[in-house]
C-alpha cells in the first residue's frame, strides 16, 4: 500500500521545491507512475524557520513535524540536512518516523573507496561528529565562507557566483569525492566534474523506498 511521505522543507524554500521536482522526475524515471494516481502521496510542509547554520531554535522546526504527524503522514523527511543534527530531539517529539539522513549518508560514503573526501555543508553539520567516515578538516575562514554562501542563497540566489567561489574552495584540497550536505549547495552544484554524492539523491531515493515499501 502506498504511504504518505511528509516532507519538512523551506528551509530554504528552492531547494525543497526542486526537491519535490525531482521527486516527480525520478519516480517517472523508475516507471513508477502508470496513471495520475499513481504519484507519491506528499505532504509538504514549508516552514519560514530561522537557518540552523547561525541559530540554535528548533520551535518551528518541532511544530513544524508535529504539524505533519497530524496531517496523517506515515514517515517525515526534512529537506535541511544541519536539522538531523537534531534529530533525536525531533523524532522524539512524533510518532511517526522520521528518516535519519546522515545515517544513510555514512552508509553509502563508507562503501567508497575514496582516501581524500571534502564534505560540503554548514559548520555546525561538518564538526558535528554525524560522520562516521574519515573527511577532510577544511580551514576555519573556508568553512566560514560556505556557511556565508548558505545565507545568503536564500536571501539573493546568485548561483554562478556563488558556485564560482565553491569551486575555487574545493580545487584548494583536491579531493577524490565531495559529500554535498548542504540543500543550498545542492541546488547550485549539479554538474561537478569531480566524483560527488549529494545526500538530497540519498533522501530521494529512501522517500520513494518508503512510500512503497
Amino acid at each position: 500500500m502506498k504511504k504518505t511521505m511528509g516532507l519538512l522543507g523551506g528551509i530554504g524554500p528552492e531547494s525543497s521545491a526542486k526537491f519535490y521536482l525531482n521527486l516527480i522526475r525520478e519516480v517517472q524515471r523508475r516507471k513508477l507512475v502508470k496513471t495520475n494516481i499513481d504519484y507519491p502521496h506528499v505532504v509538504l510542509n514549508s516552514i519560514p524557520a530561522p537557518e540552523l547554520v547561525d541559530h540554535d531554535d528548533l520551535s518551528v522546526y518541532l511544530s513544524g513535524v508535529k504539524t505533519l504527524e497530524r496531517a496523517g503522514v506515515d514517515f517525515i523527511a526534512i529537506v535541511c540536512n544541519t536539522a538531523y543534527i537534531h534529530i533525536a530531539e525531533l523524532q522524539a517529539a512524533v510518532k511517526v518516523p522520521i528518516i535519519h539522513l546522515m545515517a544513510l549518508v555514512n552508509s553509502v560514503v563508507n562503501r567508497e573507496s575514496a582516501k581524500k573526501i571534502l564534505v560540503l555543508g554548514s559548520r555546525k553539520l561538518v564538526d558535528s561528529g554525524l560522520f562516521s567516515f574519515g573527511h577532510i578538516e577544511a580551514s576555519s575562514e573556508d568553512k566560514d565562507k560556505i556557511d556565508d554562501i548558505i545565507l545568503k542563497h536564500n536571501i539573493d540566489a546568485s548561483p554562478s557566483k556563488n558556485k564560482a567561489e565553491v569551486m575555487k574552495l574545493i580545487g584548494r584540497y583536491n579531493p577524490d569525492l565531495v559529500v554535498i550536505a548542504c540543500t543550498e549547495l545542492s541546488s547550485f552544484l549539479i554538474d561537478l566534474k569531480i566524483k560527488k554524492i549529494d545526500t538530497l539523491d540519498i533522501l530521494l531515493d529512501e522517500v520513494i523506498r518508503c512510500s512503497v515499501a
